[in-house]
C-alpha cells in the first residue's frame, strides 16, 4: 500500500491444520518521497550485547520489541527471559537476555536492567519462580527444547548464572507453567508430533534442581492455553487442539 509492504508466511501441515512455523516482515520502499520510520524499531543494540546489570531505560515499556517471551515475578521484581526480537524473526532462534524491573506501588514497574544471559536463546518458552530461584522451561531455538534452566536471585534480585536444573520428558514449546508447593508444572508442551497430552510435574529439590518427573495424561493435546493454580486445583482454560480449532473447554486436577 503506497511506500509499504507488508509479507506474511505461513508453513502449514495440510493433513492436521497445524501451523508449524510463521513470519510477517514489513518493509517501507522510498519512492516519490522519504519514507515514514518502521513503528517497531529496536530501542538498543542486540541484548545479548548490553553488559550485565546495565540500565535498559524507564520501566514505562520493554528495551525493545519481544514476544513469545517468559516472565515471572520473583520477589519484588518481574523477570522477562528470552523471546523472539525483530532482528530474528523468522530465523528459527530465540534471544539470549534476561530483564529485570522492580515492582513499585502502584503497579508501576522501575528501570529495567540486564541480567545473566542464558545459556543458549529461547522463544516460545515459559519462566516460573519458586521462592529465590527464577526457572526458564523448554522453548524453541533452531528445534524443540527439554531444558530446563534455573538461576538464584540474591538480595538485590539479581541473578546469578543460569545452570541446568533436568529435562523434560518431550520436547516443549510454548508451554505454560506453574510452581507451586515446591513443584514445577509445565503444560502446554508442543513437539514435532504436535501437543502432548500430558501435565509434567516434578519436585523442585534443595540448590534448584529438579527431581524425576511424574506426568498426568489429559483427555487431548491442548496449546496456546491458560493454566493457573489456586485452592489446591490445577486449571487449564481454553487454548487449540492440533487441528488448529480454539477451544472453550475448561478442565481441573486436584494437587495432592
Amino acid at each position: 500500500v503506497e511506500d509499504q509492504m507488508e509479507v506474511e508466511a505461513r508453513v502449514v501441515d495440510v493433513e492436521s491444520g497445524r501451523i508449524l512455523a510463521a513470519a510477517h516482515m514489513r518493509s517501507t520502499a522510498v519512492r516519490h518521497k522519504p519514507a515514514s520510520p518502521d513503528p517497531l524499531p529496536a530501542a538498543r543494540p542486540p541484548p545479548v550485547m548490553q553488559p550485565l546489570g546495565d540500565d535498559l531505560g524507564p520501566g514505562t515499556r520493554l528495551p525493545w520489541p519481544l514476544m513469545t517471551q517468559g516472565a515471572a515475578v520473583l520477589g519484588s521484581r518481574i523477570y522477562v527471559v528470552g523471546g523472539v526480537t525483530p532482528q530474528v524473526l523468522g530465523r528459527g532462534r530465540g534471544d539470549e537476555a534476561a530483564l529485570s524491573a522492580e515492582l513499585l506501588p502502584g503497579g508501576t514497574l522501575g528501570r529495567w536492567r540486564m541480567e545473566s544471559a542464558l545459556p543458549s536463546g529461547r522463544y516460545q518458552t515459559a519462566a516460573a519462580a519458586w521462592e529465590r530461584t527464577l526457572f526458564v522451561i523448554g522453548g524453541y531455538h533452531g528445534s524443540v527444547r527439554r531444558e530446563v534452566f534455573f538461576a538464584e536471585a540474591d538480595r538485590a534480585g539479581r541473578l546469578g548464572p543460569w545452570r541446568q536444573a533436568g529435562t523434560l520428558p518431550r520436547g516443549c514449546a510454548g508451554p505454560r507453567a506453574v510452581a507451586l508447593r515446591g513443584v514445577l508444572h509445565v503444560a502446554g508442551c508442543a513437539d514435532s508430533d504436535g501437543y502432548v497430552p500430558a501435565i509434567f510435574i516434578a519436585p523442585i529439590l534443595s540448590g534448584g534442581t529438579l527431581g524425576a518427573w511424574q506426568t498426568t495424561p489429559l483427555p487431548r493435546g491442548f496449546g496456546g492455553l491458560g493454566f493457573a493454580a489456586a485452592r489446591g486445583r490445577l486449571y487449564l482454560v481454553g487454548g487449540s487442539d492440533s487441528s488448529g480449532t480454539i477451544q472453550a473447554e475448561i478442565f481441573s486436577t486436584g494437587i495432592d
